[in-house]
C-alpha cells in the first residue's frame, strides 16, 4: 500500500510583508564554495585539448576532440553516481557535514589530476574529483532554507553570480598557468617539477582556493536544516505557533502518493473572536481547490480521506473541508469550510513533525522528487545542463582547432582570456539585471527567455572564422578599424556572443534553481529533490561532452556540407535550446510561488 501525504496549512491573515533581509554572512560563506565550483569545472577548458594531445592518445589530431569529451565527461559521470546519495545523506546528517566532505575532496583531487602522465590516470582522477564533490545540490538546498519567497530571487541570484566569478578565475588560472615552463619562462623556466607536470600549477592554485573555502566553512558555517521541535521542552508554544502558523501532515493508507496535490496545498486563515462568555474563539477557514484544478486521482483520494487537525494538546477538530465531497465535486470555484473551537489564543499552533520527531523517508523523498512539477523542472534542468556543457566543452576545442578545419586557431592563453572576459562582463548583468528581470517577468519567463535566446546565439558562433569571406558586410567596419581590423572585429563579435551566452546561463540557471525549490512541498525533502535534479543534470553533463566530441569528430571526417560540417555542433545546441523552450511552455505558472513556507 502506498502512502498518501496531505498537507494543510493555516495562517493568520497579514499585510504584505517587505522583503526579508538576507543572511549575508551565511550566504557569503556559501559563496566561497560556490566560487570554487566553477573554477574546478572551467579550470581545464583552456588546456584540456593540449593536455590530451600531449598524452598522445591518438596520432590523428582530428580524433583528439573525442578523447577530450571522454575526459570531460568523467567528472559528471562520478557526480551522477553519487550526487543522489549525498543529497539523501544531507537530509539525514545535515548540510554542513556533506559540504565539508565535498570541499575536502576538491582539495586533494586537482593536484593528483595535474600530475597525470597517462590518459587513464587523468580519467580516474577526474572521476574521483567528481565522486567526492556533492557541493552544488547541497548549496542550493541551503540557500533555499536560508531564504523565503520574498527574497529568494536575490538569494538564488548569488549562485550564478558566484558561478560567473568562478568562470572568470578558472580560465585565467588554466590559461595563464598551464605549461608555465613555456608560458612563464622568466619565473618557471628552470623548474623540473612543472616541466614534468606542465598542467600541475593551475591545479595547485585551484586546490589552495578550496582549502581556504574549507577553513571558512568549518569555522563559520551554520547548519541550515531545521531540527527544532515545534514546541519548547516545557510544552509552551514557540514563536511560530504564536504567529498562528498551523501545519499538519498525516500519512494515510490510501491509493498512491499525492505529496501536496501536485503543487496545490490547502490554505486557510485563522481569525480571533471573543464569545459572550468571554472565551477566545478561533475560526479556521480552510480553502480547498476545485476538482478542475486537481488531478482526478487526487480528488478521489481526498474525497475519502478523513483528516484531523490537532489545534492544541488534547483537542482534535474534524477538517471537513478535506473530505467533504462537495468541496471537490467539480465546482468551478474554491469552497470554504469554517471550523470553530474554543481555545486560548496563545496555544492554537498545531504540532508539526520536526526532523527529530520524524526523520525524512528516502522513499517518500524520491517519490516526491519524481512526480509532478519536480519531475518537469528536473527534466528542464537536465536539458539546460546538456546544452550548456556541450557548448562549454566544445568552444575551447573549436577555438583551438586549425582554421582550415573550421576552428579559430587560438592558443590556450587566448581561449582563457576570451572566457574570462565574457565571464567578467556578465557579472554586472547578474548583480543588477537578473533581480529586476525576475521581478518584471517572473521566474518561469526568465527561464523561457534564457533558453529562447540560446537558440539564436549558439548557431552564430559557427560563422566567426569565416568573417573574412563576408567582405560586403564587414569591409566598411574593417576599414575603420585599420590593418588589424578584421581580427579586432572578430574578437569583438566573439566576446559579444560569449557575453550573451553567459547572460542566457544567468537567466535559465538562476531560474531553474528557484523553480525546483518552489516545487518542493515539504522542506524536509529539499535535499533529496535537489540531489535528484542534480543527478539528472550530472547525467546530462556526462553524455554532453561525449556527444559534442563525437559530433565534432564526425563533422570533420564525414565530408558532408552544411549543416553537417563544422557547423553541426552549433546547430545541434541551438536546436536543443529551442526544444527546451517549447517544453517549458507547458509548465504551470504556479511555479513562480513556493509550495512550502520557510518556517514550515
Amino acid at each position: 500500500m502506498t502512502a498518501t501525504t496531505v498537507t494543510v496549512k493555516l495562517s493568520t491573515p497579514s499585510e504584505a510583508v517587505p522583503m526579508t533581509p538576507l543572511p549575508w554572512r551565511q550566504l557569503g560563506i556559501l559563496s566561497l564554495v560556490s566560487i570554487t565550483e566553477p573554477i574546478h569545472f572551467t579550470l581545464v577548458f583552456p588546456f584540456i585539448y593540449f593536455m590530451v594531445r600531449d598524452l598522445q592518445v591518438s596520432d590523428d589530431i582530428r580524433y583528439v576532440g573525442f578523447y577530450v569529451g571522454i575526459l570531460a565527461a568523467a567528472f559528471s559521470v562520478a557526480q551522477l553516481a553519487t550526487s543522489m546519495a549525498w543529497g539523501i545523506l544531507s537530509d539525514r546528517i545535515g548540510r554542513r557535514p556533506v559540504l565539508l566532505i565535498g570541499v575536502a575532496g576538491s582539495i586533494v583531487c586537482p593536484i593528483l589530476f595535474g600530475m597525470s602522465q597517462t590518459f587513464a590516470w587523468a580519467v580516474v582522477m577526474r572521476l574521483a574529483w567528481g565522486m567526492l564533490n556533492g557541493n552544488t545540490s547541497t548549496i542550493k538546498t541551503m540557500v533555499g532554507e536560508l531564504t523565503d519567497e520574498s527574497n529568494q530571487a536575490k538569494g538564488f541570484a548569488t549562485l550564478p553570480l558566484c558561478w560567473n566569478i568562478g568562470c572568470v578565475i578558472g580560465p585565467v588560472l588554466g590559461g595563464l598557468l598551464s605549461n608555465p615552463v613555456q608560458n612563464l619562462p622568466w619565473l618557471f623556466g628552470s623548474s623540473v617539477l612543472f616541466k614534468t607536470f606542465p598542467y600541475l600549477l593551475p591545479c595547485m592554485c585551484c586546490s589552495a582556493l578550496s582549502f581556504l573555502a574549507w577553513v571558512f566553512n568549518y569555522l563559520y558555517l551554520e547548519e541550515t536544516m531545521d531540527d527544532r521541535p515545534f514546541r519548547d521542552d516545557d510544552g509552551n508554544a514557540t514563536e511560530e505557533e504564536e504567529a498562528g502558523i498551523v501545519e499538519y501532515q498525516e500519512v494515510m493508507e490510501e491509493g498512491q502518493l499525492i505529496p501536496e496535490a501536485d503543487g496545490y496545498p490547502f490554505y486557510g486563515s485563522v481569525h480571533h473572536s471573543t464569545s459572550s462568555g468571554g472565551g477566545d474563539h478561533i475560526s479556521c477557514t480552510v480553502s480547498s481547490h476545485s476538482a478542475d484544478t486537481l488531478p482526478d486521482e487526487t480528488s478521489t483520494l481526498l474525497a475519502h480521506a478523513s483528516t484531523m487537525i490537532q489545534l492544541s494538546a488534547g483537542t482534535m477538530v474534524d477538517s471537513t473541508a478535506l473530505h467533504d465531497p462537495l468541496s471537490l465535486s467539480g465546482a468551478t470555484t474554491p469552497t470554504n469550510t469554517v471550523i470553530r473551537t474554543d481555545l486560548p489564543s496563545k496555544t492554537y499552533g498545531a504540532h508539526r513533525h520536526s526532523s527529530k520527531d520524524s526523520a525524512p523517508s528516502a522513499s517518500v523523498g524520491l517519490s516526491i522528487a519524481l512526480t509532478g512539477d519536480r519531475l518537469r523542472c528536473t527534466i528542464g534542468y537536465a536539458l539546460v545542463a546538456l546544452l550548456t556543457v556541450m557548448i562549454d566543452e566544445m568552444f575551447p576545442i573549436w577555438a583551438a582547432t586549425q582554421p582550415r578545419l573550421g576552428g579559430m586557431g587560438m592558443s590556450s592563453r587566448a581561449i582563457g582570456g576570451a572566457l574570462s572576459t565574457a565571464g567578467f562582463l556578465v557579472i554586472y548583468l547578474q548583480i543588477y539585471l537578473y533581480p529586476k528581470a525576475q521581478l518584471i517577468w517572473g521566474t518561469l519567463r526568465c527561464f523561457q527567455y534564457g533558453v529562447a535566446l540560446c537558440a539564436v546565439v549558439f548557431p552564430c558562433f559557427a560563422v566567426l572564422h569565416r568573417l573574412e569571406f563576408i567582405d560586403p558586410v564587414v569591409a566598411p567596419i574593417v576599414h575603420l578599424l585599420g590593418n588589424d581590423g578584421l581580427k579586432v572585429f572578430t574578437w569583438v563579435v566573439m566576446l559579444g556572443l560569449l557575453t550573451l551566452k553567459e547572460w542566457c546561463g544567468v537567466l535559465y540557471y538562476t531560474s531553474i534553481c528557484i523553480l525546483i525549490n518552489n516545487s518542493v512541498p515539504d522542506r524536509r525533502y529539499l535535499g533529496t529533490v535537489n540531489s535528484v535534479s542534480y543527478s539528472a543534470a550530472s547525467f546530462a553533463r556526462t553524455i554532453g561532452p561525449a556527444i559534442s566530441g563525437m559530433l565534432w569528430t564526425w563533422s570533420l571526417t564525414s565530408g558532408y556540407p552544411f549543416p553537417f560540417n563544422y557547423n553541426c555542433i552549433f546547430v545541434a545546441t541551438g536546436t536543443l535550446a529551442l526544444i527546451t523552450y517549447l517544453l517549458s511552455l507547458t509548465w504551470d505558472a504556479r511555479l513562480d510561488r513556493r509550495a512550502f513556507s520557510k518556517s514550515a
